[in-house]
């Protein structure tokens, strides 16, 4: 049992795009690989907050002052990561997101 695809990222690029390869793919030395399979750790490594996040904390290669994603300042477990909470449903079926006092996301229902 393992996972059907994984994410990666070209260790030196000017952009940051991370990507799914399938695990039939095997990668190089150049590419970083995240063993995530799911669609949301996806967004979340491509969202903006980790790219700005990884250009400040990763480090710089060449004449061309090429960004180099470092995985262990940018992908360690002490690195900042969003805090997730399951969403419940309500009676009517819907969502609702509520902003807490701490800044992070939590559900509610939905009361009409």
């Amino acid at each position: 049992m393992g996972i059907d695809r994984y994410v990666v990222n070209i260790e030196t690029s000017k952009h940051r795009m991370f990507q799914f390869l399938p695990a039939q793919v095997l990668a190089d030395n150049k590419l970083i690989v995240i063993a995530l399979n799911d669609a949301f750790h996806l967004g979340v490594l491509s969202s903006r907050i980790h790219i700005v996040y990884s250009l400040a904390a990763g480090s710089w290669l060449g004449v061309g002052n090429d960004p180099v994603y470092a995985k262990s300042r940018c992908f360690d477990p002490s690195s900042p990561s969003p805090c997730v909470a399951k969403p419940r449903r309500s009676a009517s079926g819907h969502w609702r997101r509520r902003s807490t006092p701490t800044a992070s996301a939590s559900w509610e229902r939905d009361t009409p």
